[in-house]
């Protein structure tokens, strides 16, 4: 996600690389959610020592591999790790440790030289230590993986504003005519997405990033063998609700069968779905329990043309009146993967 964060952003003097670029261009539902979407810093600083001076038999437990920075001095060196002692036996392990820097702290310690960012956490580990001696590390080691030109960050996280929703547009295919989940037809996909910033269930994790993978290579067997393109056909396709927002900005976020606005805990969480060029909202609940509605394998026929027939939020669904709701419990039929 930082490489597509990169691509995407104006250029910036401080940079020496040249950024990836796309020809054509992504669509703009892509570059949106690549915006949305947080990517954070975090680095790590290993130090080895000639003897494991923290393994103090009377504070620590055999066991006990983590402790804490609570002396108020560099607070961004919040915990240190000992990574020898989790590595050996009986407490023998190499000594070294490991402290964490995240955030803001972590661009401003990629900027320091290397000798003045060992000093700074040497003062933390002696203040921690004040009553022993603490001896200079012989070695050390520390990452910068905001300036590797091949990651620009470490995690993705979803700041104010953002959605899972993003994720979902994060992971679509595209081709050289937009992006596949607003696309109609059997268009075949040319460009997938894979990684820990494509999946609303495992971000910022290492086998969210590999199930991803999986994903998306399903994706590429699919589109060499065309498969689904007939199941495809005559089905409501769900969309991010933020596409619908850019299209429809004068329409309120209504649902098209119950007329209730937002996502609510009876009616569940507020859907838009898109057929050809029409698109309308509905909650999750109110599509599925609604009978003129016909919903299959998580995947909705009649949606967009009974909301049309119904009149565009100018009329509500009298069948929710008699629907089998449960109050506070939300279907996922309709939410897991993406409808057709």
């Amino acid at each position: 996600l930082g490489i597509l964060k990169e691509s995407v952003a104006k250029p910036q003097p401080s940079v020496s690389t040249t950024p990836v670029s796309f020809e054509p261009p992504l669509p703009s539902s892509k570059i949106d959610a690549i915006e949305n979407v947080g990517f954070g810093l975090l680095n790590k600083v290993y130090l080895q020592f000639p003897v494991a001076f923290w393994r103090i038999k009377s504070v620590f437990e055999n066991d006990q591999t983590l402790f804490g920075n609570a002396t108020g001095l560099n607070p961004h060196h919040y915990m240190f790790f000992d990574v020898g002692k989790s590595l050996g036996s009986n407490g023998d392990g190499p000594p070294v440790l490991m402290t964490l820097i995240s955030g803001a702290e972590a661009v401003k310690a990629e900027r320091m030289p290397e000798a003045d960012l060992i000093m700074e956490v040497m003062a933390t580990l002696r203040k921690i230590f004040s009553s022993i001696s603490v001896p200079n590390p012989v070695a050390s080691k520390s990452t910068k993986w905001g300036s590797d030109s091949f990651s620009r960050g470490c995690y993705t996280f979803l700041p104010p504003g953002a959605s899972d929703q993003d994720f979902q547009i994060l992971q679509s295919p595209i081709n050289e005519n937009g992006d596949s989940l607003l696309l109609e037809g059997n268009e075949t996909m040319r460009l997938f997405w894979a990684g820990e910033h494509t999946t609303a269930l495992h971000p910022s994790m290492a086998h969210g990033a590999m199930l991803s993978g999986i994903r998306a290579a399903g994706e590429v067997l699919n589109a060499m063998r065309a498969d689904g393109s007939a199941e495809q056909m005559g089905m409501d396709k769900l969309i991010p609700l933020a596409v619908f927002r850019r299209k429809n900005p004068d329409i309120p976020l209504n649902c098209g069968l119950c007329h209730r606005v937002g996502s609510r805990v009876r009616e569940g969480s507020l859907l838009a779905f898109q057929r050809g060029a029409r698109q309308v909202l509905t909650h999750n609940n109110c599509a599925e329990y609604s009978p003129e509605v016909e919903v299959k394998n998580g995947k909705v026929s009649t949606l967009c043309g009974i909301v049309n027939e119904m009149g565009f939020y100018t009329q509500p669904c009298k069948s929710l009146l008699f629907s089998p709701l449960n109050s506070g419990k939300m279907s996922s039929k309709l939410l897991i993967g993406e409808s057709k």
